[in-house]
């Protein structure tokens, strides 16, 4: 094969308890050679072995290939794919033999392999500019208590003790601090406040609050267990009757264990909780191929950081770059692609101002200048000829008005399952997880046994399908020789629009993607 320029042959990724599957982009010419370590949230490191931990694909593809944990990296954790190539020479030239090409040029490939990882670990040492004079710089050994410094001539490093500080460049505030004795010393030479300095040095909650002077019907009410505690403190009856009112800009007082006043939630800002969305169905626009039109709806923002109301409905353009109001261009970077996703996003600017755009990043899209909050509403996927395939919406389930075939077999000699797990890839969103809406069927390639078959989402365990225990199956053929159940049901995806398929023998297994189900960021 040949060696691409890799920079990093190195691919990482946060782990979320859930995922197995990653795939690397890098070339490696065996499974060994592609090291799986696991970086805690501490920063901590541990590596995992090979067949035990995981499995590898792709070894020996110009392309990369990937990789399938035994069990998810945890949340917080990061998944690092990097290759790590043995340093050994095992090609044998035998003198007068044919020059053995391949042989050759996989020893080739195993050294830029080798230079590449080389280059990667010499990218994470400390270097001097390119421009620079320093040559042979040594390093000290180490001494208990000492520091580095450079030296006196600024071309070397030496340890130095702190009592020698004097000896330093150090100011006069400097000097003082590192003389103090106290921690209340410490915090005098900066210039504290007696109150400061005292407050900083109590250790107990209560006398904090004492010393800033705090009541003791404060301490009393700050003390109090719940709101029925508070209420008595507060000498407040069984609910309270003030109400500030309701206008906008007016504050609303909830009444404790009482009746919520009276409200006009049009007037209430960033009042929706964190993941809510209402209304904003996508529908394909009088361009059906181009524009997709998203009805008035509020959501919330998906970091949580505001809402976006959209008060009237609004058109874009998917085949043209973004431009601000309706009927107007809604591609946030470059052209449009075909058979591509692209996600529908809502965005709002600083000074309120709501629009929608595309992009076919569901988590980050490119957001256009002063625009802060953004919410994904849905997803929208081109044709070959980069036009917009037909779907309904109804809430948060999606129907394509022409369904695909994803998985087809003849039903006589066209095997799509067997025995051992294999991934399908479905017609529904990218980059998200959502749960497909499929028709299937299914026949038995041997006619002489009733075969079943399990349909899973790739992120739980592959199991086997079973027709009198847990997981059971999905999908059957009732009896020997027929055609199996031909049923509607959905089954949740991984990222990459794929669902898990494993039967108890061979079969011809058929799959239309009727929609999906996406729950538009209300996880």
């Amino acid at each position: 094969m040949t060696v691409g320029n890799t920079n990093t042959p190195q691919n990482r990724y946060p782990g979320d308890g859930t995922t197995v599957l990653f795939t690397y982009d890098f070339p490696v010419t065996a499974a060994q050679d592609l090291e799986v370590l696991v970086r805690a949230e501490d920063g901590g490191e541990s590596v995992l072995a090979l067949d035990s931990d995981y499995t590898v694909t792709g070894a020996g593809t110009p392309t990369g290939g990937s990789v399938v944990l035994l069990s998810a990296p945890a949340i917080g954790s990061t998944l690092v794919l990097r290759r790590n190539v043995a340093l050994t020479q095992e090609t044998d030239y035998v003198e007068n033999d044919p020059f053995p090409a391949a042989v050759h040029e996989a020893a080739l490939d195993k050294l830029t392999l080798i230079c590449q990882e080389l280059r990667e670990e010499i990218r994470r040492g400390v270097k001097f500019a390119k421009s620079s004079a320093n040559r042979d710089i040594a390093m000290p050994e180490p001494v208990a208590g000492k520091f580095l410094r450079w030296n006196a001539e600024g071309a070397g490093l030496e340890n130095m003790r702190v009592e020698d500080l004097s000896a330093c460049a150090v100011s006069d505030l400097a000097k003082s601090l590192l003389d103090d004795a106290e921690y209340g010393d410490v915090l005098r030479t900066l210039q504290f406040s007696d109150l400061a300095v005292s407050l900083v040095q109590i250790t107990g909650g209560t006398a904090y609050l004492q010393e800033l002077g705090v009541t003791a019907f404060g301490l009393s009410l700050l003390d109090d267990n719940g709101q029925s505690e508070a209420r008595t403190t507060l000498g407040l009856g069984t609910a309270a009757t003030k109400n500030v009112g309701t206008a906008a800009g007016n504050v609303v007082e909830v009444q404790l264990y009482g009746a919520l006043p009276a409200l006009d939630a049009g007037a209430l800002v960033n009042a929706a909780p964190r993941g809510w969305i209402s209304g904003l169905q996508m529908a394909n626009a009088a361009d059906a191929d181009h524009d997709i039109t998203i009805a008035t709806g509020v959501a919330a923002d998906s970091a949580g950081g505001g809402v976006l109301t959209l008060a009237s409905a609004i058109t874009k353009q998917i085949d043209a770059a973004w431009a601000a109001g309706t009927n107007a261009g809604g591609l946030d970077t470059g052209t449009v692609a075909g058979n591509t996703w692209y996600s529908m996003w809502l965005i709002k600017k600083t000074d309120g101002t709501v629009d929608a755009l595309f992009s076919t990043s569901a988590t980050a899209p490119a957001m256009p200048s002063g625009y802060t909050l953004k919410r994904r509403v849905g997803s929208v996927k081109t044709d070959g000829s980069a036009n917009i395939v037909g779907f309904v919406q109804n809430g948060d389930g999606f129907l394509w008005k022409d369904p695909p075939v994803d998985v087809y077999s003849n039903g006589t000699t066209t095997v799509t399952v067997t025995s051992s797990a294999a991934l399908k890839t479905l017609s529904v969103p990218t980059g998200v997880t959502v749960n497909a809406l499929l028709n299937a069927f299914f026949i038995g390639a041997d006619s002489n046994i009733i075969e079943y078959v399990y349909l899973s989402c790739p992120s739980v365990n592959d199991e086997a399908p079973n027709a009198t225990q847990a997981p059971l199956y999905t999908v059957a053929e009732p009896f020997s020789g027929g055609y199996g159940n031909n049923l509607n049901f959905y089954i949740t995806t991984d990222f990459f629009s794929r669902i898990r398929a494993r039967a108890t023998g061979n079969g011809y297994l058929s799959i239309v993607t009727l929609g999906w189900r996406d729950d538009r960021g209300k996880e």
